[in-house]
């Protein structure tokens, strides 16, 4: 017994010292990302300070460094063949939410990233980063994001939640800038192999149409990275992009973000015909992702799902066209689901309630027109659409119709209120984008929720986020389809290409849909300054 307890105590002093030692690594590393956020940011706020670079200018892009040690534009070592290159961001937000609920809450989130990236003759690249996350005053009447930030913090009612945690960590292998294959930690999403110059290409490609099905989920604070491989390989226009992947924890678990999910696991496979290459100033997409979560459907929240094995097929076009003294753009996307998908069916009086086995047969659709007049004053570019995703009518049989929405950032789509996923919704939206200023942009959007049936959910989430999370929740219809009007408000300046504002609003008229909470509006306030170098 005397040695049973010497043990004890011996492997108590040894997790003291553990978690000694873990805390004192920790600790270090956050006064590391102060110092060295400190350092970085002291050219940036000088160009701001001294005028090197003007308001509204912006700043020299980064050219082939000599030998020897680099601070402009960008901090940077090279040698010959060798390059060694420092980054850093960081991010303050002021959020406001009042979801669902009679009663408002404010609070604070500082995100800072710090990393470095080593690269050989432009053929190996080597890049690590760090992120360091802090959010304060979630308060224990908190709803909507803050809600989830303070709810998934391992310290329970706690008022504040930090995390500390490797963001990306991989290396590369280029034939050429076109050609290449990725090992690690990385930031991955769809729709996003093609890059192109013009503002509104890239608006297009990257804001309307990537991170449908897959996504970091950016606008949180905590965000999310994907461990596996990735693989780029063009040929007279043709892109062929392979992901293969599993999700790490983050963003709404802050405390202990960016751990890998061993039991979530995706592949996708993405053809991209560039524009030009077959049709003129139109881009086409073909591809197909393959989605399984293995993990033991009774240690999940929450528990209404069993494991998923969901794979989807689908095509895209993006195209902009010269019409008379503007220009029209065009998207349309569409999806076939196949699979299974184990779910719960509500009890009733003489039936218990059960999982069954349902063979996921669903399907979604994007369509989306614009009209642009970028030579008149403002730019005014006006938008109209629709985001639908079918919902299953029958809840009781073994066919499962609802749309899943995989591992999405839904936030730029669906309302800023995010209050919705992309699974049994029909979304019409109308939105107009202005640039009174060269460095100033607006956006408001308009719309119109409705359930795809009534007799399925309103779902709500982003994904799988935490070890013990299915990353979606949802509610009763309440027997109506109605789940209201949205109005979003945004504005954006970039001060210089260092610095950067941004502000916006977002209220829900809540409908019947909704009408089961204590309040079925909501409303989202922020304000937000990003510096980067």
């Amino acid at each position: 017994m005397q040695r049973r307890g010497n043990a004890i105590r011996g492997d108590q002093m040894s997790a003291e010292r553990r978690e000694h030692r873990r805390f004192r690594s920790n600790h270090l590393l956050r006064r590391l990302l102060v110092v060295g956020a400190a350092l970085l940011a002291l050219p940036a706020l000088a160009e701001t300070a001294f005028g090197e670079t003007a308001p509204g200018a912006t700043a020299p892009e980064a050219t082939e460094a000599a030998d020897g040690f680099q601070l402009t534009p960008n901090v940077s070592w090279s040698q010959g063949d060798h390059r060694f290159d420092l980054h850093f961001g960081s991010r303050f937000r002021w959020e406001r939410w009042e979801a669902l609920t009679n009663s408002a809450d404010n609070f604070y989130a500082i995100r800072t990233r710090i990393g470095g990236e080593y690269s050989w003759k432009d053929r190996i690249r080597l890049l690590a980063e760090g992120q360091h996350t802090h959010i304060f005053d979630l308060d224990s009447n908190a709803s909507g994001a803050a809600a989830l930030y303070r709810s998934n913090a391992h310290k329970a009612g706690a008022n504040s939640v930090d995390g500390l945690a490797v963001r990306q960590l991989f290396a590369e292998a280029r034939l050429d800038s076109e050609n290449w294959i990725r090992v690690g930690r990385q930031d991955l999403s769809d729709a996003s192999a093609i890059h192109y110059e013009e503002a509104n290409w890239t608006y297009l490609k990257h804001g309307r149409l990537a991170e449908r099905l897959v996504g970091g989920v950016g606008w949180t604070h905590g965000e999310r990275s994907f461990d596996g491989l990735s693989m780029r390989m063009e040929q007279e226009g043709h892109v062929l992009h392979l992901d293969v992947a599993q999700p790490t924890t983050g963003v709404f678990e802050i405390d202990r973000m960016y751990k890998r999910q061993k039991d979530v696991i995706f592949g996708e496979m993405e053809w991209t015909v560039e524009r030009g290459t077959w049709l003129d100033n139109t881009e086409l997409n073909g591809f197909f992702l393959g989605y399984v979560d293995d993990r033991d459907a009774g240690k999940v929240v929450p528990p209404y799902f069993g494991k998923i094995s969901v794979y989807t097929l689908g095509l895209s076009l993006l195209g902009i066209y010269p019409v008379g003294p503007g220009n029209i753009d065009v998207i349309a996307w569409g999806a076939f689901q196949f699979g299974h998908y184990n779910d719960s069916i509500p009890g009733n009086s003489t039936m218990p309630t059960s999982v069954l086995k349902q063979k996921q047969l669903a399907g979604a659709f994007i369509g989306e027109v614009g009209y642009q007049l970028p030579d008149v004053w403002a730019k005014p570019w006006l938008r109209t659409g629709v985001n639908f995703a079918t919902g299953d009518s029958g809840r009781n049989d073994n066919d499962r119709h609802t749309f899943f929405n995989i591992l999405p950032t839904n936030h730029p789509y669906y309302g800023y209120a995010d209050q919705l996923a992309f699974s049994n919704l029909i979304d019409l939206l109308v939105q107009l984008k202005l640039a009174p200023l060269d460095k100033l942009g607006v956006e408001v959007a308009f719309h119109q929720f409705w359930l795809y049936t009534k007799n399925d959910y309103r779902y709500f989430g982003s994904g799988a986020y935490a070890k013990d999370s299915l990353g979606y929740g949802r509610s009763v219809s309440n027997g109506s389809n109605n789940v209201g009007q949205e109005i979003d408000f945004v504005v954006n300046y970039a001060v210089n290409k260092r610095l950067s504002l941004m502000g916006g609003l977002a209220h829900l008229f809540g409908g019947k849909v909704l009408s089961s909470y204590s309040d079925e509006n909501v409303d989202w306030a922020f304000f937000q300054v990003a510096l980067s170098y």
